[in-house]
């Protein structure tokens, strides 16, 4: 049986990006972990809604993890935000789905940031998304953030240093 990460991959390969980045905001990825990573440019998947820039699919030990990723350098406007992240999840959803894929074993929704005033930094802070049954709360991290840091967030604890 193909892994999950094969499946993705070869699904989705017009949409298959190296790194997650976008105008000087990036999530830094070990290159030892490459191998059990696909990273997906959202806008390459639909252009019918908003989505966000990239979403990860990590398998170890046969299980998934998911991370959803929006990269801003600039403005930021917390409702266009929480329409992205929504329009994902339910990407994301089509996406598990259509592949027969197991349900993820964790799910990480992150905003990496480089600049965010103080109101916007609370109202996301606040935001919390629903997926697989379980609610988040938005990850809020710096741009130029490690994989291994937002791992740290994991709720599943067997997860915590794999990465």
């Amino acid at each position: 049986m193909a892994s999950s990460i094969c499946k993705i991959r070869s699904t989705y390969s017009y949409a298959t990006i190296e790194k997650c980045s976008e105008k000087g905001c990036s999530l830094r990825i070990n290159n030892k972990v490459r191998n059990s990573i696909v990273i997906l440019k959202g806008e390459k998947i639909t252009r019918n809604y908003k989505v966000c820039d990239c979403l990860i699919f990590i398998e170890r030990k046969r299980d998934l993890i998911v991370m959803i990723v929006e990269l801003k350098r600039k403005s930021i406007d917390v409702s266009v935000i929480k329409e992205k992240f929504e329009n994902t999840i339910d990407l994301l959803n089509d996406i598990i789905s259509n592949l027969n894929l197991r349900s993820p074993k964790d799910f990480f929704p992150v905003l990496l940031y480089e600049r965010m005033r103080g109101p916007e930094f609370s109202m996301l802070k606040r935001l919390r998304l629903h997926f697989a049954c379980e609610t988040r709360y938005l990850i809020l991290e710096k741009c130029g953030v490690d994989l291994s840091q937002i791992m740290k967030y994991c709720h599943n604890s067997v997860y915590i240093g794999l990465i």
